[in-house]
């Protein structure tokens, strides 16, 4: 549907980039997808589309519906540009990459999977972020995001308190002292 609607925007002169928001819903058991807006400038997908793009260095094949790395392997992701969560409310920039790195979850360039915080600047005050999660498989991504979210909503830390000098989760997160 996509690309018959790029298509007609096309033939009516439409240059560069634009998004297309779907509302998609089941019915009588099959998966139906409506086109509810299109949008002339870059949408909600273009940032953890491009960050998927930088951070492996490869190509979307539409032909295939495929991302594929320049060795020719396949990576998926899975995506949100508003998670939120009261306990994430006065962690720091710092403290997240503690967090992704301590449980394993951070983006691994050898592996070139992980997960990959954004839109982090919401995240001290409102507890707001967005993660890109990136797999070999629809199967990993999702897993990366759903372990994600889980250590981010249920992980206890004490939260710094207020104070000229950053404090790390490695100095106020007692599981995390040891390492």
């Amino acid at each position: 549907m996509a690309k018959s609607i790029a298509e007609e925007m096309r033939k009516g002169g439409v240059l560069g980039r634009f998004s297309i928001d779907f509302l998609t819903v089941k019915e009588k058991g099959l998966w139906k997808h409506y086109a509810i807006e299109i949008n002339l400038r870059k949408g909600g997908t273009t940032h953890p589309f491009l960050m998927l793009q930088f951070l492996t260095g490869g190509t979307y094949h539409a032909d295939r519906g495929e991302f594929e790395m320049p060795d020719k392997k396949k990576r998926y992701y899975f995506a949100s540009d508003n998670f939120v969560s009261e306990n994430c409310k006065g962690l720091t920039p710092h403290d997240l990459i503690d967090i992704s790195i301590c449980h394993d979850i951070h983006y691994n360039s050898t592996k070139e999977e992980g997960v990959m915080f954004h839109l982090i600047g919401a995240l001290s005050q409102h507890g707001k972020l967005g993660l890109v999660c990136i797999g070999d498989s629809p199967e990993k991504a999702t897993a990366f995001y759903k372990r994600a979210v889980n250590i981010l909503e249920n992980e206890k830390w004490n939260k710094p308190v207020i104070s000229r000098v950053p404090t790390s989760v490695f100095h106020t997160h007692p599981g995390l002292q040891a390492l």
